[in-house]
């Protein structure tokens, strides 16, 4: 997944674009945006970190090993005993690597859903960036971290691939779009689907849980990343067979 596609991800599951600007600043300051990353690993190849979720993800690595060894690991870096567990738990739930990226984003969403709802709440409003970062410095990351500064300015060039994004891929060629967000793009990919045999509720241009249902299932039915948002792979694949 590209930075923007994990960024569309939270906005479709509620953040506001602002909020998903502040988490990928977190997240980039974490690990880079990878999401196999072990902590302590700098080699180019990130062999360590190909290893590590290897081994957990086969069984090498026991999930008791895994939860309490005290490693960051994944795009948060996630180190407490319980929320690695809880990382591992929802992974083999979900029939997945434990260092796959959607599922991670979505795993975070879960966190943030359960055990931060206060917050949660406020990311699904706020269009302040500063604060949205230093809330998530202070109440998501355990312990708290400090560089609230180095955060905020990673998520200020998350805010610009963001309007880039808004501003050149607005019509055509089609901008990446999933669940939440509306425009002639959508209303295209709504008369696709359409075409291709996949039930909307009609086209009128705003991505509705509907689209996604049957963006999903023609990801599935067409070998492409089953995540319901709509980017350059499923675009070209759509356009292809039209």
């Amino acid at each position: 997944m590209t930075e923007l596609d994990i960024l569309s991800r939270f906005v479709s599951d509620g953040m506001t674009p602002t909020a998903a600007e502040a988490m990928w600043g977190n997240i980039y300051s974490e690990s880079g945006g990878e999401s196999n990353r072990v902590q302590g690993d700098f080699s180019p190849t990130r062999i360590v970190s190909k290893s590590y979720t290897k081994d957990v993800d086969e069984g090498r690595i026991s999930p008791s090993t895994f939860a309490r060894d005290g490693r960051g690991y994944g795009l948060v870096q996630w180190t407490f005993w319980s929320r690695k567990q809880g990382l591992l738990n929802y992974a083999k739930a979900h029939g997945k690597s434990i260092g796959d990226t959607a599922m991670q984003v979505d795993y975070i969403v879960v966190e943030f859903k359960s055990d931060f709802p206060a917050l949660w709440q406020y990311l699904t409003f706020t269009d302040n960036l500063y604060e949205a970062t230093r809330r998530i410095c202070m109440e998501f990351e355990r312990p708290a971290v400090n560089n609230v500064d180095a955060r905020y300015t990673a998520a200020q060039a998350a805010q610009n691939v963001w309007d880039a994004a808004e501003k050149t891929e607005r019509y055509w060629p089609p901008r990446t779009i999933c669940k939440g967000m509306d425009g002639p793009d959508v209303a295209a990919l709504q008369a696709l689907l359409t075409a291709h045999g996949y039930t909307v509720r009609t086209i009128y241009g705003v991505f509705d849980e509907a689209t996604e249902i049957s963006a999903r299932k023609y990801q599935t039915e067409h070998g492409l990343d089953v995540d319901g948002i709509v980017g350059p792979k499923t675009w070209a694949s759509l356009l292809a067979m039209a």
